[in-house]
């Protein structure tokens, strides 16, 4: 009876070190903290919380962390409670300031949208195509339902373990920059007009938020949009608007060439490929209060130090264009395969599904436009794929969803 009571006693002292767990703090190490509503980078954004704040954690969840923020409660990603990525990149090069974290009802800064609409002019985008982009949200609970679905036959966590991501520093959001070159181009790749259907749309963003669970850059946030053009081409750009064509739809399959074909696009965004060779140009390095400046409403008067930071920006965001548009290195398509085959797989995807692709590109000499799907580029690209499948580690019990794509490729018309 005594060692009863002991147990007891001893389970009643453990309780209160509990609860003093779950309502432990944390501190904001980075300077932009997204709150979001749920715990996922497709969910709305609440606010933005400054670095060096103090939040009250309500619990853990995935690479997420529920807190309490003012009178707010939401998730933001566990990366924020640690330093910075010490490795500067082309666009951590470009200084945040206290101004980018007034965001507007769409997440967006002034800052951002402000240089997005300049630059789209430039490029002969469409500005009312910035806000569209900007608003797209994907409904949690259809994602939800989605994912429970796609994972019911699959034991995750084993998945996750079996084929690990490499450790690199991914940050935790896009710099305001990078935010404002990615809307930028964005809008004039939606000028070879979007493709208006809301099934298919919410499709691909289900199947694409779905892989970038999987990835290093799980708190950054994409959205997928469908180009409805007949030839066969996807696009990257920064701060992780995706497109992909409705011609290459049509010749895909399955989803898990779907997977495949988003998964590369998405290791370009997380990986910034074709950014890295833009470092080697004189490094942009915002002036303290510049940016700011670079809101809806332009100054009237512009000194010498915002033209030239306007300029600057300018040719820099060109260049990002013309990388996008002219095709990458032949080094970084290869990449992005492989890291796709690796989110594929940590999605239970079948990992080799980009070879059958490219099969049929290259037999039915499949035209896209620019170097990313050229038939030269093709067979490095299923040569390279092949390769890897022939190592023997992408063996296992994976699932394409012929049929699920099916349902949904029902509705493109």
């Amino acid at each position: 009876m005594k060692r009863y009571v002991s147990v007891f006693i001893l389970f009643m002292f453990f309780v209160p070190i509990s609860g003093i767990a779950k309502t432990s703090t944390i501190n904001v190490k980075q300077d932009r903290a997204l709150l979001r509503k749920g715990p996922g980078s497709f969910y709305e954004v609440l606010a933005a919380v400054p670095k060096g704040t103090v939040l009250s954690v309500v619990e853990s969840l995935r690479g997420w962390i529920k807190v309490k923020f003012q009178k707010k409660t939401g998730f933001i990603s566990e990366k924020v409670t640690k330093e910075a990525m010490s490795q500067k990149d082309v666009f951590s090069m470009m200084a945040f300031q206290p101004a980018a974290l007034q965001l507007s009802r769409h997440g967006m800064s002034a800052g951002a949208k402000g240089f997005a609409m300049r630059f789209a002019k430039r490029i002969n985008g469409n500005n009312q195509l910035i806000d569209q982009f900007s608003a797209y949200q994907l409904n949690p609970e259809l994602y939800e339902h989605f994912k429970d679905e796609t994972y019911k036959n699959q034991n995750l966590p084993k998945l996750r373990k079996r084929f690990p991501i490499a450790k690199v520093e991914v940050r935790s959001d896009f710099s305001m920059i990078e935010e404002g070159i990615g809307l930028g181009i964005a809008s004039k790749i939606g000028t070879l007009q979007l493709y208006d259907n809301k099934p298919i749309t919410d499709y691909i963003n289900l199947v694409g938020n779905l892989l970038v669970e999987a990835t290093p850059g799980y708190d950054l946030s994409f959205k997928f949009f469908v180009i409805d053009q007949p030839f066969a081409n996807a696009y990257a750009c920064p701060s992780g608007y995706i497109f992909i064509t409705k011609g290459l739809l049509q010749l895909i399959e399955n989803e898990g060439e779907l997977a495949a074909v988003l998964g590369h696009e998405i290791a370009h965004v997380v990986y910034q490929h074709g950014m890295q060779e833009l470092e080697k140009r004189k490094p942009i390095i915002i002036a303290e209060d510049a940016f700011s400046k670079l809101n809806e409403e332009m100054p009237q008067e512009k000194d010498d130090k915002y033209n030239k930071l306007e300029s600057e920006l300018d040719d820099f965001a060109l260049a990002v264009y013309e990388t996008i548009f002219s095709g990458r290195l032949s080094q970084y398509e290869l990449e992005a395969d492989r890291f796709g085959m690796v989110f594929a797989a940590r999605c239970g995807y079948q990992p080799g599904s980009m070879a059958g692709l490219l099969e049929r590109m290259i037999k039915s000499q499949t035209l896209s436009g620019n170097d990313h799907y050229t038939q030269e580029q093709n067979k490095k690209r299923l040569d390279n794929i092949q390769s890897a499948l022939n190592s023997g580690r992408w063996k296992g019990n994976f699932n394409n969803f012929e049929k699920r794509w099916q349902t949904y490729m029902a509705h493109l018309k």
